[in-house]
């Protein structure tokens, strides 16, 4: 190694080191989430998506950046979590040393307009999920969709989360109910993992939806694997148990609640649902904090702050 590469190796090293490994994770996540929102419109990525994380290699399109926060904006993300995709985008053009999209005037506009809407609105939290909602959509929705939202509600699934699950993840205990293995998630940026449980009704749906996979893969291809996509496959453990991404997956649960009057359901009604449900339940918030892989009580409070409004017309019949 030349003095020069010493000299660039050292520069990098220290730069990567002003952040902290759990931040650097968490943009990671975010540039993946660049990279599958480009792939599923079909715009091209100034990203290398093999890599992990994606490495950037030519400057990010200001309409591009622009699209990808107001997409997120509509499918209901909080402001924080649009403000630190950008952040993500701005750490990796630092890093390649292109140009900083949220230094751009449009993208900057944009910003300060998603920052003031979300100021006029204020927090607005997703409409939980609940048992008689996931009841109603039996016969109204795919057994996939119903699968899905019943392992989110009763393992307080997030949807990145669910997205990366694999059929080796899913397993059965002796009575009957499931056990989830997290493999990924934002809230662990040290990749600990975490298990969490589902009842036997949910099991046996998860596990009817997968041999559903299984009988439409040996009708269609009876004898090998397609390289092409658009077929699912489910007889492998590293199989993709709900085979999209997390933004697609959330418009099928937004399709979801259209179908049963409730338009307003997002990725992240069964995650609060869970902690609602809990809460009903007089699990004590502590309790429900750490069942959810919450770090704080302070956001289950937020979720909960109606059943708590609720609680006190008990002592007023």
């Amino acid at each position: 190694m030349t003095p020069q590469e010493a000299l660039d190796a050292a520069i990098a090293k220290n730069k990567r080191q002003s952040h902290s490994p759990r931040t650097i994770e968490t943009y990671a996540y975010q540039l993946r989430a660049f990279c599958e929102w480009t792939h599923e419109h079909g715009i091209p990525s100034p990203f290398d998506c093999d890599e992990d994380p994606p490495v950037l290699t030519a400057a990010l399109d200001p309409d591009t950046v622009n699209a990808w926060m107001v997409a997120r904006q509509l499918d209901g993300r909080s402001v924080a979590y649009i403000v630190l995709g950008l952040a993500a985008l701005g750490y990796a053009s630092r890093a390649a040393g292109l140009p900083d999209p949220a230094q751009d005037t449009e993208v900057r506009k944009v910003r300060r307009g998603i920052v003031r809407e979300g100021a006029d609105r204020g927090q607005k939290q997703a409409p939980p999920l609940t048992t008689e909602l996931l009841d109603d959509m039996e016969g109204a929705v795919s057994m996939r969709d119903l699968a899905m939202l019943r392992l989110m509600f009763e393992g307080g699934l997030r949807i990145g989360e669910t997205a990366a699950l694999t059929w080796g993840d899913i397993t059965q205990e002796p009575d009957g109910s499931g056990r989830v293995r997290i493999r990924r998630s934002k809230a662990d940026q040290e990749g600990k993992g975490a298990v969490v449980a589902i009842s036997p009704r949910t099991y046996e749906l998860l596990d009817l939806y997968r041999t559903s996979i299984q009988f439409d893969a040996r009708r269609y291809v009876p004898n090998e694997r397609p390289a092409h996509g658009g077929l699912q496959f489910a007889d492998r453990d590293e199989d993709s148990v709900f085979g999209a991404s997390a933004g697609t997956l959330s418009r099928r649960i937004r399709r979801a609640g259209e179908r049963v009057g409730h338009p307003a359901l997002t990725a992240h009604s069964a995650r609060v649902g869970f902690a609602v449900h809990l809460a009903k339940q007089s699990v004590p918030v502590h309790v429900v904090a750490r069942l959810g892989r919450w770090k704080s009580v302070d956001i289950v409070l937020r979720y909960i702050k109606g059943v708590d409004a609720a609680e006190s017309l008990r002592y007023f019949d």
